[in-house]
């Protein structure tokens, strides 16, 4: 549920905010303000701001999680390909994390379902390489799994199958 969603990303955004936040209002107050934010349009809009406050001194981990968290109000608004293009600009910062790599993957996923028959094929084949590399990175990524498990049979071809695991 879009709920499970939203509040999973925003603990995790909490825990990744250090202690003392920026005195001047910055990047790290933006984000911990768009983390608390129970709309996720004003969570876009506020990460937005974060991002533009972002410094090198922040470090790009921090960059990279807001670009996630802003990707996932984008995918809660149903508003896949926005969410796909934040998760592409968190992995391009931080690759070694699994995260947005399982997100990217559930949004591949669920923008396939806004086409019909074999046009969602490329989007399928996405969220599988997406879940495949959240696993490759973390392989106790009990969502990564059951996500990659759940395509079985639904590719397009006759009969149906799933890309190979892997």
């Amino acid at each position: 549920p879009k709920w499970k969603l939203a509040a999973g990303l925003f603990l995790w955004a909490l825990s990744s905010l250090p202690a003392a936040a920026s005195a001047a209002g910055g990047f790290y107050d933006m984000a911990a303000t768009a983390a608390r934010a129970a709309d996720a349009k004003e969570r876009v809009k506020l990460y937005t701001q974060a991002l533009k406050r972002w410094t090198p001194g922040d470090g790009l981990k921090n960059k990279a999680g807001a670009f996630l968290n802003r990707g996932a109000a984008h995918q809660v608004l149903e508003k896949y390909a926005l969410a796909i293009k934040d998760y592409d600009k968190a992995i391009a910062l931080d690759p070694k994390n699994a995260t947005p790599y399982y997100y990217r993957g559930r949004a591949n996923f669920l923008i396939r379902e806004g086409f019909s028959g074999c046009n969602s094929e490329d989007y399928f084949y996405a969220a599988a390489a997406d879940f495949d590399k959240a696993i490759e990175l973390n392989p106790n990524y009990a969502e990564a799994y059951k996500a990659r498990g759940s395509l079985t049979g639904l590719a397009c071809g006759d009969p149906p199958l799933a890309p190979p695991i892997g």
